[in-house]
């Protein structure tokens, strides 16, 4: 099967997620507790709660806006956050709101050494001739299909990148449009990291918004830690 090695990493994943159901506590929360705890919790207040194990979305629907703040605290007390909002079209009072992990689960360096090997990052014009000079530099972003909390370097990791690349700068040439209506970068360039290259002292995490979904087979990771340009491989515009 095309896309069978790639695949098992969410088998990997969600084995993981289980057998990590002990909580780290020490010295305050440094880990999120794990999401069957706390949709428990809430379940009591909040009845619409969709959970799917297969990509990690936690969505809560049908919350009152007046109880907006008292969910944020529930879920900071748990280590989660509300990662995206949206008011209802129809009743104005209630909202969704998708619920992500503060401390995503780390992805072992030797699994993207040995099982994955390269991941990759899409950037415009107007950064590629500051990364050739000091490299990827974590910063906060604000693209719809990220997310967004805290300084982030994020990549694609793909069993098939002629497919999902393509298809990744698509989402940022939408993206862009929306974002940048007189100044939109006229080119994309495409950068790749070989993690045979890094240091394993790098960590990798799971990003739950850029998932497999249709034609899309990638995953999106981000790290918080510099890449320097000697580890950058530039292929060229994208």
């Amino acid at each position: 099967m095309k896309h069978k090695r790639f695949t098992n990493f969410y088998t990997w994943f969600l084995e993981r997620e289980e057998k990590e159901k002990e909580l780290l506590l020490n010295e305050g929360l440094t880990k999120s507790f794990p999401v069957d705890i706390l949709i428990k919790d809430i379940s009591r207040r909040y009845a619409k709660i969709e959970y799917d194990q297969k990509n990690g979305n936690f969505f809560v629907d049908e919350i009152p806006l007046k109880h907006k703040e008292a969910l944020k605290r529930k879920l900071d007390s748990y280590g989660y956050f509300i990662g995206d909002e949206q008011i209802d079209d129809k009743d104005p009072s209630i909202f969704s709101a998708l619920v992500e992990p503060k401390f995503p689960t780390e992805i072992p360096f030797s699994y993207l050494h040995d099982k994955i090997k390269y991941c990759y990052h899409i950037t415009s014009d107007k950064y590629i001739e500051k990364i050739k000079k000091i490299g990827l530099i974590p910063k906060e972003s604000n693209r719809e299909f990220y997310q967004t909390s805290g300084n982030r370097i994020y990549f694609l990791i793909s069993d098939d990148p002629k497919n999902d690349i393509p298809l990744l700068k698509n989402m940022i040439l939408s993206d862009d449009k929306r974002k940048f209506i007189l100044k939109q970068p006229k080119k994309y360039y495409l950068l790749r990291i070989n993690f045979h290259e890094l240091n394993n002292d790098i960590v990798f995490y799971r990003d739950p918004r850029l998932i497999p979904d249709g034609p899309f087979k990638g995953q999106g990771i981000f790290t918080l830690r510099n890449i320097s340009p000697d580890k950058i491989e530039f292929l060229g515009e994208v």
